[in-house]
């Protein structure tokens, strides 16, 4: 599945999403697929996996 980052899209807002938890295990998931080492890597229109 995909998401495309929009004006106040956050990790905890996108986990809580999917996942319905905004845990840090979840937040950790979107991250590792998304090769993700810093959450600065979100900006409004990047596209990004979520692992389900």
């Amino acid at each position: 599945t995909f998401h495309v980052i929009k004006n106040g899209d956050s990790l905890w807002l996108i986990a809580k999403e999917y996942y319905g938890e905004p845990t840090p295990e979840n937040i950790r998931k979107i991250m590792e697929a998304n090769r993700m080492n810093q959450i600065g890597y979100l900006y409004p229109g990047k596209k990004i996996t979520i692992p389900l």
